[in-house]
């Protein structure tokens, strides 16, 4: 049994630069290799889960700085809060 695929449907619009545009889709849809590629990654549940444990200590990451500065940010004295104006 062979499927036959429907022929693509030409779709033309005018750009603001005056240049045929063809539209094939919505600009975050990925492609279908792309599709079968994520699907595929996200069946290897080692990899799927290290790609996230990673994700989320890059993001960790980014805010070090505010842990580990051998500076004060904020200081309490005397009742008063003082906090440096440039670091």
């Amino acid at each position: 049994m062979t499927v036959i695929a429907p022929p693509p449907i030409e779709t033309k619009t005018q750009s603001p630069l005056g240049e045929i545009v063809p539209i094939t889709r919505h600009a975050f849809e990925p492609s279908p290799l792309n599709r079968r590629r994520w699907l595929n990654f996200k069946s290897n549940r080692r990899g799927y889960w290290s790609f996230w444990i990673f994700m989320i200590l890059f993001f960790v990451s980014f805010f070090a700085e505010l842990f580990a500065i051998d500076r004060l940010l904020l200081i309490i004295f005397d009742g008063c809060l003082y906090w440096q104006a440039f670091y």
